[in-house]
């Protein structure tokens, strides 16, 4: 039996196409998408692998970028089906790929030396490819280039010299000769040295050759070299595939090039001094009145406060009690065929009555809409009630009714009683100092009416002199109309002595005893503990005329019937979640609509989790709210995590007074300024467009790392819409690092907001900010701008991340997520350096190898720890494998893999085989206990693991492992 040995280890990553945004939040989240990786370990002959050594401790780039070692490159196939080529005895010589006859060795230590050097200018590849135009076989033989060492070929008896030059390979492979009429063991060469003005080679021949000379073929394009024997070849089939390097241009400077033992070329830089916010220093700490005013000061708040329990928990998984809809007494029909609204109405309304539990949809579509007089099909309004599916591609809710004007699908409704602006109280008290700053100290009149554990409300009023002093003179007399300031808050401390109540959160705006600013005890806090899981929507097509801005207004227009619908509304709740709800486009539908207006509102509510959702394509995108597709209206400390919107008016909105706190991390805004309508593209285009901040001085929210695809995130001022008119639309919101993408869109970010506005960080191919200047003095000063086109370098990469980990620490962090908080530090939430599939110390395995085999991510010669090593078991040798793996993995057997449990978001499978191609059929075990080898100690957190195939070791002459990991990114 041949010794088994790694040759080589390879990591890929695959896409869930259903999944979310692969932006990685480094806490756990429920439906995230899946990446698989695998780690594959070749075992061919007892050698040991030797991962590349690390220059030094500063970032660290590659400069070949591509695959090694046996990787394919799909697009680099050297016979595709159908493709036919000719390759000729003389000049012009026709190869797959750019390549060129360069000379020709004959007879043993024969030589051939440059005809002329290659210039390096513009140089990206070169391919060095010999054959042998004849072979005892009478089939040619093409060699790659390698040292005199590594040729395994007999008839391989080539060397290479290289002067100014760095040497870099690939490997021998042999393509399948039933499928192509060549034996072709080959190696790639690829040379580059960016000091040198041109590189010279010369070739020597090693030993008496087959044919006794070798055509040397070259290829400078990137191409790989590979003449054919004489003849036409037409393919009928797919075969071996090339490897191949391509370089990655970089603007470091000559000198920087440092050969790796022969192996890689790589170029040093050295770790910049980080990009900073003026306004955001590594020792930042939350703003405090009175040191800060909102009324003349510059300053970022702390909005790690928002979602689900103020940012402190993620959404719990609910495990039961379970309703499931298409069992009696329900019967819910998931074909679609007859209606479903009633059954599962009735399953919501016994888990309610039964206090909480999962109201079970399972895969299938669900015909539903609303009954009678009723503005919503479906409704929650009792807590603790979870509606699930099985995933939004399999369980679909089709709202089968067209008239949905001013109505929506879902309704989660809390009391009327919850409302922010609700007087309905039994403790009221003034706040008896001005709070011109944010903080979370309340001095009151009377702080024994309040406990700790109470929920609040604190209030300002918009009177006629705030106004004045805003400068927002279209707004006199209509105050009341406005609700003024209402923050919905938790008490957590009370001191009757001195009369201060303590907050969870920080108020948002100045507070004055001018404007009556007061506590009020709230009646009812708001519905809470709803969650809305793993399923879509899709809303029937409304057909006819009539799609113009104002065309609303009119009951004969086919927009009238749609206007100011919703697919799903939040309405005086708290505490809540939805997470991987999408919309769809039902089969009915003729145009590509999936909802009739609008998407998700939340109103009059806080602390809510939307994440990883999807809504698009608008039917109606009108004037009087229509198209909107996340909007948050009165609404505070809400968060949105890898949310999307495509093909709308707007994608996300902010409007009036009371939002609030709320943030938007890593979203997605995607060509917005559009409609279906009737799907004729004339008719397609809004006269409102973006992600604004639409009206009613909304405040102090957060746009956190966002993306604008051929769209833009605004807070601008706005003399529009009926009275009292949208105006001043903002003041102290943050736009942190937005990325613009696409052709159209202009400006990413666009910002005019009262006192103080914020754009800090823009990146993408569009990067400028703008500052608008149609609300003349009433918006001065100035908004706060900084580092545009810069965002790749700011740090933090997202201010939300860090200052949720500055608040709450790692405590909160998923193991994955601590590990990069660990080796990563303050870059830990830079997806290109600490995302799981990054892979900054460029030794080709991610950072979630790197985690799951518990080896260092920017240490190239970091071991990963795998072992190939003999063990005797009942008087027999086999040949073993052995990782690291988080403690707490089990293992079962399947048929051929071995697949632990899911541990820390990981799950590893082991898969053996004898001839790379079937990974299924060999039956892996483990062995147990682990033998006790002199293995490297391993980090608090994970132990060796050692299985072993079922195979008997006297009849198997080769073997390989394959370890795979599969991950839930954060």
């Amino acid at each position: 039996m041949s010794s088994p040995a790694l040759d080589h280890i390879i990591a890929e990553a695959e896409q869930d196409p259903e999944g979310p945004l692969q932006r990685i939040l480094p806490r756990s989240r429920p439906q995230r998408q899946r990446i698989t990786l695998r780690f594959i370990v070749l075992l061919f002959a007892l050698l040991c692998w030797k991962p590349w050594p690390l220059l030094a401790t500063e970032f660290v780039r590659e400069t070949f970028s591509g695959l090694y070692a046996g990787d394919t490159v799909p697009s680099a196939k050297w016979n595709n089906v159908g493709s036919s080529f000719t390759v000729q005895d003389s000049p012009p010589h026709r190869a797959f790929g750019t390549s060129s006859l360069f000379g020709r060795i004959e007879g043993a230590n024969a030589r051939i030396s440059t005809v002329a050097s290659i210039p390096t200018t513009g140089l990206t590849v070169i391919s060095f490819t010999f054959r042998e135009p004849t072979a005892p076989s009478g089939q040619a033989l093409i060699f790659g280039l390698g040292k005199s060492n590594e040729i395994n070929s007999v008839h391989a008896g080539l060397a290479f010299t290289l002067n100014n030059g760095v040497f870099a390979t690939g490997s021998n492979t042999t393509g399948p000769s039933s499928t192509y009429p060549l034996d072709v063991p080959r190696k790639i060469t690829v040379v580059f040295n960016r000091n040198a003005s041109s590189i010279n080679y010369e070739f020597q021949g090693l030993q008496t050759l087959a044919s006794n000379q070798a055509d040397v073929w070259i290829s400078q394009t990137g191409s790989t070299a590979i003449p054919t024997k004489i003849g036409t070849y037409t393919s009928t089939a797919n075969t071996a595939e090339v490897n191949q390097f391509v370089l990655r241009t970089f603007s470091a400077p000559p000198g920087n090039i440092v050969d790796f033992d022969n192996l890689s070329i790589r170029d040093t830089i050295a770790a910049p001094a980080p990009l900073l916010s003026s306004l955001y220093p590594q020792n930042w700490t939350p703003p405090q009145n009175p040191t800060h005013n909102f009324q003349t000061g510059a300053f970022l708040q702390d909005f790690s406060h928002a979602g689900y329990r103020a940012g402190n928990e993620d959404p719990p998984t609910i495990t039961g009690p379970e309703w499931i809809v298409t069992n009696p007494p329900f019967n819910a029909d998931p074909t679609g065929v007859t209606d479903s609204t009633l059954a599962i109405q009735s399953a919501i309304n016994t888990a309610e009555a039964a206090g909480g539990g999962i109201v079970k949809l399972p895969a299938g579509t669900y015909r539903i809409r609303p009954q009678g007089t009723n503005n919503y099909a479906l409704r929650i309004d009792a807590p603790n009630i979870v509606l699930r599916g099985d995933g939004p591609a399999t369980t679909r809710l089709l709202n089968d009714l067209t008239e949905m004007r001013n109505k929506q699908v879902i309704l989660i409704q809390g009391a009327s009683q919850a409302a922010f602006t609700s007087n309905t109280t039994t403790a009221t008290t003034l706040i008896t100092t001005d709070l011109p700053g944010p903080t979370t100290q309340l001095p009151v009149a009377n702080a024994a009416l309040f406990s700790p554990g109470d929920w609040i409300t604190v209030r300002a009023d918009t009177t006629d002199a705030w106004i004045t002093e805003h400068g927002i003179n279209n707004w006199l007399g209509y105050g009341s109309s406005l609700g003024g300031f209402a923050y919905r808050r938790k008490v957590v401390a009370v001191d009757p002595v001195n009369h201060i109540v303590t907050i969870d959160i920080p108020t948002r705006y100045s507070l004055t005893t001018r404007d009556n600013a007061r506590l009020l005890l709230a009646a009812h806090s708001g519905l809470n503990e709803i969650g809305l899981e793993n399923f879509s929507i899709g809303m029937l097509e409304r057909t006819g005329t009539g799609w113009a801005e104002e065309d609303y207004n009119s009951e004969t227009n086919a927009s009238w019937h749609t206007h100011s619908s919703f697919a799903i509304t939040f309405q005086r709740t708290r505490d809540s979640w939805m997470t991987n709800v999408h919309s769809y486009r039902p089969e009915q539908n003729t145009t590509q609509t999936h909802i009739l207006s609008n998407g998700v509102h939340l109103t009059d509510s806080c602390r809510i989790t939307l994440a990883d959702c999807h809504f698009q394509n608008a039917q109606y995108g009108g004037g009087g709210g229509n198209g909107y597709l996340y909007r948050i209206s009165n609404a505070s400390d809400n968060l949105l995590i890898r949310c999307r919107g495509t093909f709308s008016r707007h994608a996300f909105v902010f409007s009036q007074m009371r939002c609030s706190g709320n943030v938007f991390h890593r979203c997605i805004d995607s060509t917005t300024g559009r409609q279906v309508a009737d799907g004729n593209a004339a008719r397609q285009t809004t006269s409102g467009t973006g992600s604004d901040h639409h009206m009613h001085f909304s405040h102090s929210n957060l746009i956190d790392t966002c993306i604008a695809d051929s769209s833009f995130f605004t807070a601008a001022y706005r003399p529009f819409g009926s009275p009292p008119l949208h105006e001043v639309t903002a003041s102290h919101s943050v736009f942190w690092n937005t990325e613009g993408t696409g052709s159209s869109g202009g400006a990413v970010v666009r910002t005019e907001q009262s006192r103080m506005g914020y754009a800090i960080g823009t990146r993408g191919t569009r990067n400028t900010i703008s500052r608008p200047t149609g609300g003349g003095s009433r918006m001065a000063p100035a908004d706060w701008v900084e580092a545009a086109g810069q965002g790749d370098h700011l740090e933090p990469f997202s201010l939300y991340e860090d200052q949720l980990q500055r608040r709450i620490g790692p405590l909160y962090l998923t193991p994955l997520a601590q590990w990069r908080h660990t080796h990563f530090g303050q870059n830990f939430e830079k997806p290109d350096l600490a995302g799981s599939t990054a892979d900054p110390d460029q030794d080709h395995r991610p950072n979630v190898i790197e985690f799951a085999l518990n080896s260092h991510p920017l240490n190239s010669q970091s071991d990963p720890r795998t072992t190939i090593h003999p063990i005797e078991i009942e008087g027999v040798i086999h040949h073993s494998f052995t990782l690291p793996v988080r403690n707490g993995a089990t293992f079962d057997e399947g048929s051929g893999n071995l697949v632990s449990n899911s541990i820390d978001g990981i799950t590893y499978t082991i898969q053996s085989s004898i001839d790379l191609q079937n990974w299924t059929t060999i039956q892996v075990v483990e062995i147990t206990p682990t033998p006790t080898n002199n293995f490297s100690p391993l980090d608090d957190g994970w132990s060796y693991r050692t299985f072993r195939t079922t195979l008997s070791p006297a009849t198997t002459t080769r073997l390989f492992y394959r370890a795979m990991v599969t991950a839930l990114p954060e």
